[in-house]
């Protein structure tokens, strides 16, 4: 009888250690199913990323352009000197003119804003380029005086003459 009670209790342990170890098994399976659903969306995201990087570069380069023409010299008149230049994108550029140290410089500012939809997620994004540039005045010219304008894509810069 004892022989058939240490059976029984060594089936009964081997039984309980069999189910520990498939519990276990199960456990260990099922423990790395959150890691692969987030290793997932990482995934995802780093698509779209790339998908959204390559549309920006494609659109920063199609949309932005940018003036490369040096700025002409003053030219002369009767009573002073004048300049013109004329800007590209005139809608989204924004000019302004100073004068320091008998230097004139330009700078410019174009923004252009972009709308990209991702699923249901809308993004704006500004691209901004900006350019400066600066000429000496003639050495005659009062740049105390300086007047400038901007209309439809053409800045006009005036000087006068200093008089004697």
């Amino acid at each position: 009888m004892k022989k058939k009670y240490l059976n029984f209790t060594l089936t009964l342990i081997t039984l309980s250690s069999l189910s520990l170890v498939a519990e276990d098994m199960h456990l260990k399976e099922n423990m790395y199913e959150p890691a692969k659903e987030m290793m997932q969306m990482d995934e995802a995201m780093n698509k779209a990323i790339e998908q959204r990087r390559a549309e920006n570069a494609t659109m920063a380069k199609s949309e932005l352009t940018f003036d490369e023409s040096p700025m002409v010299d003053f030219k002369p008149f009767e009573d002073g000197y004048a300049l013109e230049k004329n800007i590209t994108d005139a809608n989204h550029t924004k000019v302004d003119v100073t004068v320091k140290d008998r230097m004139v410089t330009i700078s410019t500012t174009t923004t252009k804003q972009h709308i990209m939809q991702l699923g249901e997620e809308v993004t704006h994004e500004d691209f901004v380029t900006s350019s400066m540039e600066s000429l000496s005045l003639p050495s005659d010219a009062d740049d105390t005086k300086l007047q400038s304008s901007y209309k439809q894509g053409v800045l006009k810069v005036t000087v006068p003459k200093k008089k004697p």
